[in-house]
């Protein structure tokens, strides 16, 4: 799976990047007081995003590497348990107050344009084009909020009920634009001597224009204020809101069995933003929230969630107008040692609509049954859409289950009986009896090292009462990936310091308790003559470049062997190989050779497409053709 929290690294971590790593338990807990700062950059058109995660306390700030979800929201008073190594305190992060949750009704929102000084640019938008984008448009983000929520959040201004833009108001340049932290105070500064008191609002967007900055949009997680890079359009504006109302990223979850894609298995990555049909993705035209995410938000009713705990049928309708019947079915996956639910696989139907659910006839969402794999708890946390239609050229566009397909996994049976009809179906879930309870022993000896290709991660295999499934490996405490042996690579660590841990998992999905955290510590060094402090400014490297693929192939008999390879400097994290646009084999690493049976294959040409990804989540193509003449 994807990571869900990447850290900048500060540079006195970077400094002792080649002290020897160690387990963190080797040293004693202790306990930090703080309040917690969370922001997260989305840099939508390479589809990477990060969150920045902050403990300050008596005027410093130190980067938490925390070993389990982030149980807080941006501004949180919170304690951190665990230790302190190489300028990071690796830990358990808990809120000391009541989790945060975004109030219904009009939310007052003050927009900031600011400009730079040396800029001589026309500005690329007027105060009126931004308000009528962001407030008073029929397909306004406001017009959005609105209509997913059915009626209960808009948008508003406090002076102005038309919304308050205010600027532009220009600031002195700084060395890095792109960090908002180096000029936010001059905005709110030039604000407040122009009589405008931004405290007083729910929530507070600055908009700039940087082309050199390779972020679209920034928001704090729960928290009051937003940073829009260049773009006005509704799909940037409303995912940073979501972000601001207590939304994490809409994903994808790629799974193989034996180099082939499938549905959900223990060996699984997920790609970050990849889900079409939810506004937290990062695909146009922007659709509404998914259940669960509209659960959160507090725009679903108690009667339209319900939790399936025995096989039966079920009926389930669209979440597109209000209603008191079930429009999110949530079926408990993996489960802890106690019986804790961990996750569900979340069921719902979509259905055409409105101005932002014009879904076309036939369209795969409002056809098909989807399922997401959502989590559990107070805080904010990524969803992955999984793909019931693996074998399709069409990635995750078409990732719903038909009518009369049926979906397993551990024992679990989905099936949509018949064909939506009027934004209703009927669903038939089988959970076997007598389950499972017992989860796996956690597993022990876990050790990181770095390689030419990432990390490779390496643990002692745990013991069960019915048998070990696969493994659950953790980065920084949020979900990295799965897979079915005590070992992973971690392909795209990056250079910087990373606590992991590992859990177990059997058939019934019941789930171990995490091993003991494996510190890694950064490689990098630092600039010279640079000072070396826990508070010194995060050291960021940017790698915009895409991979180099080689692609051949060799007829042999009644096979093609297709060969691929690709190179980059910071590593190749995976390769795949689609023919014809349907997806034949993923592996992990910069080589793939798959043996391509002509049985049945009609004679003519046929495409044949690698793609690449780097650690730094870059992709690099070649494409071939391949001629059939018997």
């Amino acid at each position: 799976m994807t990571v869900q929290v990447r850290l900048k690294v500060g540079l006195a971590a970077i400094a002792v990047g080649l002290a020897a790593a160690c387990p963190s338990s080797a040293l004693a807990a202790q306990s930090f007081d703080g309040t917690l700062r969370a922001v997260i950059t989305d840099d939508l058109h390479h589809g990477r995003g990060s969150t920045d995660y902050r403990l300050e306390s008596n005027g410093r700030s130190t980067p938490p590497l925390p070993t389990g979800v982030i149980e807080a929201d941006d501004g949180a008073r919170v304690t951190v348990t665990g230790t302190r190594e190489q300028g990071h305190i690796v830990g358990d992060v808990r809120s000391r107050q009541a989790a945060a949750r975004a109030a219904q009704g009009p939310r007052s929102l003050a927009v900031m344009l600011v400009a730079f000084e040396g800029d001589t640019r026309a500005p690329p938008w007027t105060p009126e084009q931004v308000r009528s984008r962001l407030f008073s448009d029929t397909s306004s983000t406001s017009a959005f909020f609105a209509e997913e929520s059915y009626g209960k959040v808009s948008l508003v201004g406090r002076d102005d009920a038309g919304g308050d833009v205010f600027g532009w108001y220009t600031v002195p340049d700084v060395p890095d634009p792109c960090d908002q932290n180096s000029w936010t105070a001059s905005a709110v500064a030039a604000a407040k001597a122009d009589g405008r008191d931004l405290s007083a609002y729910d929530n507070v967007m600055f908009m700039i224009p940087r082309e050199d900055c390779k972020w679209a949009g920034k928001g704090q997680l729960n928290g009051g204020t937003s940073w829009i890079n260049g773009e006005l359009t509704v799909r940037v504006t409303a995912h940073e809101l979501g972000h601001n109302f207590g939304l994490h990223h809409a994903n994808t979850l790629l799974c193989t069995a034996g180099g082939t894609a499938v549905t959900l298995s223990d060996t699984c990555e997920g790609y970050e933003y990849h889900d079409p049909w939810d506004a937290m993705g990062f695909y146009n035209p922007i659709r509404h929230n998914h259940g669960w995410n509209l659960e959160r938000l507090g725009y679903l009713a108690p009667s339209n969630v319900r939790t399936v705990e025995a096989s039966g049928t079920y009926q389930v309708r669209s979440a597109l107008a209000e209603s008191a019947e079930v429009t999110s079915l949530k079926i408990p996956r993996t489960r802890k040692a106690d019986g804790e639910v961990v996750d569900h696989l979340s069921l719902e139907l979509r259905e055409s609509g409105g101005v932002f659910e014009t879904f076309s006839s036939g369209h795969p969402a409002t056809t098909g049954l989807t399922i997401r794999l959502t989590g559990v708890g107070a805080y904010p946390l990524s969803t992955h859409l999984l793909d019931t239609r693996p074998g399709t050229a069409n990635y995750f566009f078409d990732a719903t289950l038909p009518p009369g397909q049926t979906f397993s996994y551990g024992g679990t049976e989905i099936r949509l009986v018949a064909p939506p009809s009027g934004g209703r179906a009927t669903v038939e879930v089988v959970i076997p009896l007598p389950r499972d309870t017992q989860a796996p022993a956690a597993p022990s000896g876990l050790k990181a090292q770095r390689s030419a290709g990432g990390v490779e991660l390496t643990w002692t295999g745990s013991s069960d009462n019915r048998g070990v499934s696969g493994y659950e490996v953790y980065r920084d405490g949020a979900v990295l990936g799965r897979n079915a042996v005590a070992s992973f690579r971690d392909a795209s660590a990056g250079q910087g310091a990373h606590a992991y841990e590992v859990a177990a998992l059997d058939e019934a999905g019941n789930i171990s308790e995490r091993s003991e955290p494996f510190v890694l510590p950064g490689v990098a060094s630092p600039a010279p003559g640079a000072t070396l402090s826990p508070d010194a400014p995060p050291v960021v490297v940017r790698d915009l470049s895409a991979p180099r693929v080689r692609l051949s192939s060799r007829r042999q008999g009644r096979r093609t062997v297709v060969s691929v390879s690709a190179a980059d400097a910071g590593g190749i994290a995976r390769l795949a190989l689609k023919i014809d646009g349907r997806r034949r084999k993923v592996v992990r690493g910069p080589r793939l050779r798959y043996s391509w049976s002509l049985r049945g294959v009609r004679r003519g040409r046929h495409r044949l497409t690698a793609v690449a990804v780097d650690r730094s989540g870059n992709r690099g193509f070649r494409q071939s053709v391949f001629s059939l003449r018997r």
